[in-house]
């Protein structure tokens, strides 16, 4: 039984940020990691390069097909502008085990996924890159006044498929809230009060959306 209070986020439930660090053409290591893995019947390769509105987004999907205790296991490698020499890493799954993830599965899955590639990248290429595990930014913790007006929305709201009347209590604890809160923070809270990974996480994006254009609203006026 789970005795921790609700809007009590524990670090270890935050996952990590995960990059590599590379000197060459951002765009050529991801092509040659997509090589050495699809050499492999282990793995489904998706390219998306100069995907997204801006097309400045290059992105690989790694879809692993070998067996494991997720369900439909997968990475992704993301490369934009803003990243400098980073290349940004990160995991997908249909269902972890367990669900939602740890910070150690998640780190694990990474590693899994990526880790044979990046040792034979470097053999191949003579480099030393490796996953870099950083700690996420948790930000402030959720204000009493917040964990209110988050729960007056999730007391009343059918979990499963969100009513019109919902999604209007949702959108006046975003309207009403004083305090900015992280998406993965706020992903958490409406997982603890029983939304599932997928519409918490679907819940957090809206968030994010809205609150943008709260504040540039705030600033044109």
């Amino acid at each position: 039984m789970n005795s921790k209070p609700k809007g009590q986020i524990s670090v270890n439930e935050i996952l990590p940020e995960i990059d590599i660090s590379i000197s060459d053409d951002p765009r050529v290591f991801m092509n040659r990691m997509a090589d050495l893995c699809s050499s492999s019947d282990l793995f489904g390769i998706e390219k998306h390069f100069g995907c997204l509105k801006d097309s400045e987004w290059d992105i690989i999907n790694f879809r692993y097909n070998g067996t494991t205790s997720h369900t439909e296991l997968g990475g992704q490698l993301i490369k934009h502008p803003n990243f400098g020499s980073r290349i940004i890493v990160e995991m997908r799954a249909a269902r972890w085990d367990p669900d939602p993830p740890t910070r150690d599965a998640y780190v694990a899955s990474a590693k899994h996924i990526f880790g044979f590639a990046l040792t034979a990248y470097n053999r191949k290429y003579a480099k030393r890159y490796r996953l870099r595990i950083r700690r996420a930014r948790i930000g402030p913790k959720p204000s009493k006044y917040t964990l209110e007006l988050l729960d007056r929305f999730c007391v009343l709201a059918n979990h499963q498929s969100l009513h019109t009347l919902d999604w209007r209590r949702y959108y006046d604890f975003i309207r009403n809230s004083r305090q900015e809160l992280p998406a993965e923070i706020l992903r958490l809270l409406l997982m603890e009060r029983g939304f599932s990974e997928n519409k918490a996480e679907h819940l957090a994006d809206v968030y994010e959306h809205i609150w943008a254009y709260k504040q540039l609203a705030r600033s044109m006026y």
